[in-house]
């Protein structure tokens, strides 16, 4: 669920674009409405901390929502629903379709709550006690865009505020200076 059909549906966003440069409309219709595959394990009624609204995963027939909370990514590795991320990290990662992820977690100032919780210290029992047990990850690339999204409801300075914090908080130009490993590179660029 989570990493795959996150690329995935990005993908499927590009392959529209390409589409309806070229005319084609049956291809950029079918892409287009691929991209937002990323809406079908969205569940409204998962609830951590108050919040309403997140990707959490579907039974293998596709049909009832698997009971799991939002806060635990069910053991975090490849044979897992949620890989290097719990789905909380992964319900901000739509990217392209920001306005129907706004609206599923109700609206902006709900949307901004859930961003600032996101990086408020202890709301993460299974965090990492080097990131004051956040839902954040900087860790991890899923948590990488997370910063930035204040810029959706008009927040620019707060962006600007919560990346400049990650950055001096979680790096260091020194041996182990990352908040996690470095994955292939993906933490040093």
């Amino acid at each position: 669920i989570g990493q795959s059909r996150r690329r995935i549906c990005g993908e499927r966003l590009a392959l529209y674009q390409v589409a309806k440069g070229l005319d084609k409309s049956d291809d950029a219709a079918k892409f287009l409405g691929r991209s937002r595959n990323w809406r079908h394990p969205w569940n409204p009624d998962a609830s951590p901390l108050g919040f309403k609204g997140f990707v959490v995963p579907r039974s293998k027939d596709g049909g009832k929502f698997v009971d799991q909370d939002p806060l635990s990514c069910g053991g975090c590795y490849w044979g897992d629903d949620f890989y290097e991320a719990l789905p909380w990290e992964y319900s901000f990662n739509p990217h392209h379709d920001m306005s129907t992820l706004i609206h599923g977690m109700g609206n902006d100032d709900k949307f901004i709550d859930r961003l600032d919780t996101t990086f408020e210290f202890n709301n993460n029992p299974h965090g990492h006690s080097k990131c004051n047990y956040t839902i954040f990850g900087p860790s991890n690339e899923v948590s990488f865009t997370t910063p930035y999204l204040y810029h959706f409801v008009g927040l620019q300075d707060l962006s600007v505020k919560r990346s400049r914090y990650t950055a001096k908080t979680y790096y260091r130009p020194s041996r182990f200076s990352l908040p996690g490993n470095s994955d292939s590179g993906a933490m040093q660029t």
